[in-house]
């Protein structure tokens, strides 16, 4: 038996090698664990079937006759793994990307990472003579971001048609216009040429109009994921996927953060307590929120969430600054809450810009173990809830808000 164990393992590795080296010469090698399933079934299923032919358990002539050589019998098992290996592959067909890339040299390199699936490449391509194209290894709906390199250049959805993009290399990051083709991709572009032309008006009724019981497609899953709209009527929504969508870990985890952002996101009539955070400031002392907020002197208390590595939580800076250093006397305190994984950048970062205000880091990063997570349903940064010093109440929760406004109100 002991020979078996170890006859299948080595057949399985070069099952799995096989696969492996054949599919590369398709350049999709995404799904390696369908290859792990597949070289161990195959492995133990062929050796245990050599192991008891042997052993002389088939007794059927016939049956044995067309198995008798060991070559024929390995051959047709790495023929099957190799077809239900590419059997399971995503199509490369569902969709297309067609892109001009205007200022790009010949031979940049662009990645599609798949927001919804870990970010994992599903395709690339390089530009040439001033466009790209690319075939995602893709079968279903999804969200993913165009990188070259580290930059984030623009984000759409993979769904079936043609997807055309204009890409400027003088513009560089940019989640405006430019993405169209397909139904959701232009919405989401017409969304974007509205809040290019600031019509807040339009863009409102756009969302709502994404929200509305016949849509089922990806945009709805990226309106709740983008907290558009409170977190009963995201759950509703939700609820009326397409099951290819449905199915989706991303999606059932936003429907778990939408359940838990329930707790502590206000409406009209409803506004929540907030909910006790404990962590430790710069100088390792041990900060509570519900210290911070019982305070007499602040009558209100900005809990910020953000992370050194967040560009937009970055550009909100400037603005806070300006916001502490007008208010901060008036009654308004600001407790950011980081969720870096590392302390050391998190630490610099504070003491390179200036931040003066109560700074603590979750020292889980934001992950769903931590009180960040499982109290606030943190996945969006920067995102910030505004607390009334006086009753405990959360007044808004918002990841763009306009400080100053707010405050010029409540603070005059």
């Amino acid at each position: 038996m002991k020979e078996y164990l170890l006859k299948s393992i080595i057949t399985a590795l070069v099952f799995i090698g096989i696969s492996i080296a054949f599919d590369a010469i398709f350049n999709k090698i995404d799904i390696i664990w369908k290859y792990l399933i597949n070289g161990v079934l195959f492995g133990f299923v062929y050796e245990g079937w050599w192991h008891f032919y042997q052993k002389g358990v088939f007794s059927k002539k016939k049956i044995m006759s067309l198995f008798k050589k060991k070559r024929t019998s390995t051959f047709l098992a790495a023929m099957i793994s190799l077809m239900l290996t590419i059997g399971c592959k995503p199509s490369s067909d569902y969709c297309t990307v067609k892109g001009i890339a205007k200022g790009y040299q010949d031979g940049t390199k662009f990645e599609l990472q798949d927001y919804w699936h870990g970010c994992k490449v599903v395709g690339t391509a390089v530009v040439k003579d001033g466009a790209f194209e690319i075939h995602p290894n893709v079968s279903a709906p999804t969200h993913v971001f165009l990188y070259q390199d580290d930059l984030q250049l623009q984000d759409f959805f993979l769904e079936p048609g043609t997807i055309l993009v204009n890409m400027d290399a003088a513009v560089g990051e940019d989640y405006g216009p430019g993405v169209t083709g397909t139904p959701s991709n232009d919405t989401l572009d017409e969304y974007r040429v509205l809040k290019k032309e600031g019509r807040e008006d339009a863009m409102q009724a756009l969302v709502d109009s994404v929200f509305a019981a016949t849509q089922t497609g990806p945009l709805v899953v990226s309106c709740v994921d983008s907290g558009f709209k409170p977190a009963g009527e995201a759950l509703d929504a939700l609820k009326r996927l397409s099951p290819e969508l449905s199915d989706l870990r991303f999606v059932k985890n936003l429907m778990e953060e939408m359940s838990l952002l329930a707790k502590t996101e206000p409406t009209a009539d409803y506004k929540p307590h907030f909910l006790d955070l404990e962590y430790a400031d710069l100088s390792g002392e041990k900060i509570r929120l519900s210290s911070v907020v019982n305070n007499p002197q602040n009558r209100y208390v900005l809990l910020d969430f953000w992370a050194t590595w967040c560009r937009p939580c970055i550009r909100y800076l400037p603005q806070m600054k300006q916001v502490y250093a007008k208010y901060h006397g008036k009654g308004l305190e600001i407790v950011s809450v980081s969720i870096d994984s590392s302390e050391k950048k998190w630490r610099s970062f504070l003491e390179e810009n200036g931040v003066d205000w109560i700074s603590v880091l979750d020292d889980l990063g934001g992950k769903r173990t931590s009180k960040v997570w499982e109290n606030y349903a943190i996945s969006v940064i920067p995102m910030f809830l505004l607390i009334d010093g006086t009753t405990g109440e959360i007044l808004f929760r918002e990841n763009q808000p306009d400080l100053d406004a707010i405050f010029s109100e409540l603070l005059p």
